[in-house]
């Protein structure tokens, strides 16, 4: 009798898949110029987001800004982070960030967010036994 177990990778912080649109800002400020991207995983300690276009340089830090429904309340995020994985040559623009200085709200509305869409992801199979 063989079983099944499910591997997940462990990380200092738990991650979800999500498909969030966010706005990538080169620097610290969120103005001027951006790029437009979708946030694929996320977590309280970052993200990984897939650009629409090219950030024409490898900044130091970004400024990553996203909206996140918690608790139905819209809060808007405003992240500085520092790009940990930058988009490879092969043409996939998906780039891997690091938060740097969340606020405790901000970290919070990260936190339950990502609680739960991993309760959410727990259900589904749950729900689905039946």
């Amino acid at each position: 009798q063989q079983q099944h177990v499910e591997t997940r990778e462990l990380r200092a912080a738990p991650r979800v898949k999500t498909e969030l649109p966010c706005l990538v800002y080169p620097g610290t400020q969120a103005s001027g110029r951006f790029v437009k991207g979708s946030i694929s995983d996320l977590s309280t300690g970052g993200a990984a987001i897939a650009l629409q276009d090219d950030l024409s340089v490898f900044y130091d830090e970004v400024k990553v800004v996203f909206q996140l429904a918690v608790a139905d309340v819209d809060l808007m995020i405003e992240a500085r982070a520092r790009p940990v994985r930058k988009p490879d040559e092969t043409g996939e623009r998906l780039m891997g960030v690091s938060f740097v200085a969340l606020s405790q709200v901000e970290k919070l509305a990260v936190h339950a967010y990502v609680t739960a869409q991993l309760v959410r992801e727990l259900e589904v199979p749950l729900y689905a036994r039946a």
